[in-house]
């Protein structure tokens, strides 16, 4: 299981150009756990079939992305690119934007955690002490969860996906994990 891989270049963004089955085994039962956690917490919502379909897309996604950027194969693969770092954040403004749209009540809890995880991400991303970056992340992601005990509430589901968010971003994709 610890065997690495070759990964296709159209995944290298993903899982980086190589990668362990176990990393992938595990990234891969993340993202379909947190899809099936989630489904279960829309039970009682009343969506479309296509807020549905993106919540479960997010879930995925972003499941999945907390264990691959914890992983070295994707660490490694951002490391050699500062340029690709800096994309990578900024397209992650996508999500919450996604679930503020099926969401749109519970906007300022959303964008507001979104904006503290991208500040907080680029901000740990500029340090280049592995061992700074670490104890910054720690320090962040702590305040960040407070943060969600301060904004108004929302659905369990939102909390969720927006921990992990969070965990993706601040502690897993911006310390740079070598």
């Amino acid at each position: 299981m610890n065997s690495e891989l070759t990964i296709p270049a159209f995944l290298h963004e993903v899982h980086g150009k190589k990668a362990s089955v176990m990393d992938l085994v595990l990234t891969y039962f993340t993202a379909f756990a947190l899809a099936v956690v989630s489904y279960l917490l829309m039970d009682n919502l009343e969506l479309k079939s296509w807020e549905t379909g993106i919540l479960l897309l997010l879930a995925m996604d972003i499941g999945g992305g907390v264990v691959a950027n914890f992983s070295r194969g994707t660490s490694t693969y951002y490391a050699e690119s500062p340029k690709a770092r800096r994309t990578f954040v900024a397209m992650h403004l996508s999500q919450p934007a996604l679930l503020a749209w099926v969401f749109p009540g519970s906007l300022v809890t959303i964008m507001s955690i979104c904006a503290y995880t991208l500040i907080t991400t680029s901000f740990v991303n500029m340090i280049r002490l592995q061992e700074k970056q670490r104890v910054f992340a720690s320090f962040f992601l702590s305040l960040g969860l407070m943060l969600f005990f301060l904004l108004p509430t929302v659905q369990p589901i939102i909390y969720l996906i927006l921990i992990l968010y969070m965990v993706k971003l601040v502690m897993a994709f911006a310390v740079q994990w070598k």
